[in-house]
């Protein structure tokens, strides 16, 4: 629990190893999924309220790398797109076969693969998300707490 920009509370439960009897402790990484796209657009919908970005504006102006669609090169990709699901971004073979900690900007670049035009149509990935989750650039820095 987070108050005042500060850890008040901390407790973990279970196991990280069932198997080996490894209890779960605060300082164990633990893949959240799906429900860090909640944070995420939480986040960003603010920056959009204090005008850090505007909807259409092209990711790669915020980004220290490209995201393109090679099959699309000239079509930017917005924050519309992320957060509607129309980035053309996929998440590759990589996403469910393993998960693992890593630099997410590197993963981004390598799971970069393309199914349909940017805006073109909804389809849910994790890499809508991932450029703006903690430890990439954003924006503006945000606090997630």
């Amino acid at each position: 629990m987070v108050k005042n920009d500060r850890i008040a509370w901390s407790k973990s439960y279970g196991f990280a190893n069932l198997e080996k009897k490894i209890k779960m402790t605060a300082d164990h990484v633990e893949n959240i999924g799906s429900i860090s796209k909640t944070f995420v657009a939480t986040a960003l919908m603010q920056l959009w309220e204090r005008g850090k970005f505007n909807l259409h504006d092209d990711i790669n102006d915020y980004l220290p790398f490209e995201v393109r669609n090679p099959g699309y090169p000239d079509l930017k990709i917005t924050f519309e797109h992320l957060l509607t699901h129309t980035s053309s971004l996929d998440d590759g073979p990589a996403y469910g076969q393993a998960y693992a900690c890593g630099d997410p900007q590197e993963k981004l670049e390598e799971w970069h693969r393309a199914y349909f035009t940017p805006g073109g149509r909804h389809y849910n990935r994790e890499k809508n998300f991932h450029p703006w989750e903690p430890g990439t650039s954003r924006p503006s820095d945000i606090s997630y707490c």
